[in-house]
Protein backbone atom coordinates (compact mmCIF):
# COMPACT_ATOMS: atom_id res chain seq x y z
CA UNK A 1 0.00 0.00 0.00
CA UNK A 2 1.43 3.29 -0.86
CA UNK A 3 1.90 5.92 1.62
CA UNK A 4 -1.06 8.76 1.24
CA UNK A 5 -0.06 11.92 -0.95
CA UNK A 6 -1.99 14.10 1.82
CA UNK A 7 -2.41 14.46 5.70
CA UNK A 8 -5.84 15.80 5.41
CA UNK A 9 -8.06 13.50 4.04
CA UNK A 10 -9.76 11.76 7.47
CA UNK A 11 -10.14 15.48 8.77
CA UNK A 12 -11.62 16.64 5.30
CA UNK A 13 -14.21 14.06 6.18
CA UNK A 14 -14.86 14.57 9.20
CA UNK A 15 -15.45 18.41 8.89
CA UNK A 16 -17.34 17.73 5.74
CA UNK A 17 -20.02 15.29 7.79
CA UNK A 18 -20.06 17.29 10.93
CA UNK A 19 -21.62 20.06 8.62
CA UNK A 20 -23.84 17.86 6.62
CA UNK A 21 -21.99 18.27 3.25
CA UNK A 22 -21.95 16.17 0.34
CA UNK A 23 -18.57 16.16 -1.82
CA UNK A 24 -20.47 17.65 -4.64
CA UNK A 25 -21.93 20.52 -2.21
CA UNK A 26 -17.91 20.90 -0.84
CA UNK A 27 -16.74 20.90 -4.29
CA UNK A 28 -19.48 23.94 -5.07
CA UNK A 29 -18.37 25.61 -1.62
CA UNK A 30 -14.80 25.57 -2.69
CA UNK A 31 -15.42 26.59 -6.32
CA UNK A 32 -17.07 29.60 -4.69
CA UNK A 33 -14.08 30.76 -2.52
CA UNK A 34 -12.31 30.54 -6.30
CA UNK A 35 -11.05 27.10 -6.28
CA UNK A 36 -11.99 25.20 -9.61
CA UNK A 37 -12.48 22.09 -8.16
CA UNK A 38 -14.97 19.17 -9.01
CA UNK A 39 -16.36 16.03 -6.38
CA UNK A 40 -13.52 13.63 -7.94
CA UNK A 41 -10.88 15.71 -6.25
CA UNK A 42 -12.60 16.02 -3.30
CA UNK A 43 -12.99 12.02 -3.17
CA UNK A 44 -9.21 11.60 -4.00
CA UNK A 45 -8.20 14.24 -1.75
CA UNK A 46 -10.35 12.37 1.22
CA UNK A 47 -8.84 9.30 0.03
CA UNK A 48 -5.42 10.39 0.43
CA UNK A 49 -5.18 9.90 -3.23
CA UNK A 50 -4.47 13.08 -4.47
CA UNK A 51 -1.50 15.74 -3.23
CA UNK A 52 -2.34 19.35 -2.30
CA UNK A 53 -1.23 22.48 -3.07
CA UNK A 54 -0.67 24.81 0.02
CA UNK A 55 -3.39 27.34 -1.72
CA UNK A 56 -5.64 25.10 -2.13
CA UNK A 57 -5.49 23.64 1.66
CA UNK A 58 -6.65 27.32 2.44
CA UNK A 59 -9.47 27.26 -0.18
CA UNK A 60 -10.91 24.09 1.06
CA UNK A 61 -10.46 25.02 4.50
CA UNK A 62 -12.72 28.39 3.74
CA UNK A 63 -15.15 26.63 2.19
CA UNK A 64 -15.35 24.19 5.43
CA UNK A 65 -15.40 27.15 7.47
CA UNK A 66 -12.43 26.80 9.57
CA UNK A 67 -8.40 27.89 9.50
CA UNK A 68 -5.97 26.39 7.59
CA UNK A 69 -5.25 24.84 11.03
CA UNK A 70 -8.19 23.38 11.56
CA UNK A 71 -8.33 21.31 8.34
CA UNK A 72 -4.81 19.54 9.80
CA UNK A 73 -5.12 16.60 11.79
CA UNK A 74 -3.99 16.10 15.03
CA UNK A 75 -1.84 13.41 14.07
CA UNK A 76 -0.32 16.38 11.57
CA UNK A 77 3.69 17.12 12.48
CA UNK A 78 4.31 20.44 14.55
CA UNK A 79 6.40 21.50 11.79
CA UNK A 80 3.44 21.52 9.14
CA UNK A 81 1.64 23.25 11.69
CA UNK A 82 3.43 25.75 12.59
CA UNK A 83 3.86 26.80 9.20
CA UNK A 84 0.07 26.91 8.22
CA UNK A 85 -0.17 29.69 11.19
CA UNK A 86 1.85 31.57 10.28
CA UNK A 87 0.03 31.57 6.74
Amino acid sequence: MEAPRNIVGPRVIALRYRRGLSQEQLAVACQLKGWDVSRGVIARIEGGVRWMADFELLKLAAALGVSGTGVVSAECPAVFQEALIRV
